[in-house]
């Protein structure tokens, strides 16, 4: 049986997201399959967006 690494950066993730867990913020790790491109980084961005916009109280643009 092969295991796959673990991508780099997915650790310190887990381990940020568990510090936030710990004095009561609401955390998610979210991963994708891709390299560390541009087009990766602008397809996270869009996909986040709308819910960075509502976290921080503004108003959710419409699609």
């Amino acid at each position: 049986m092969t295991t796959c690494p673990t991508p780099v950066g997915v650790d310190a993730a887990g381990e940020l997201c568990a510090a936030g867990r710990a004095v009561g913020i609401e955390c998610t790790v979210h991963t994708t399959e891709s390299g560390h491109t541009w087009q990766f980084a602008s397809a996270a961005f869009v996909a986040s967006l709308p819910w960075i916009v509502g976290r921080v109280g503004l108003p959710v643009p419409a699609d």
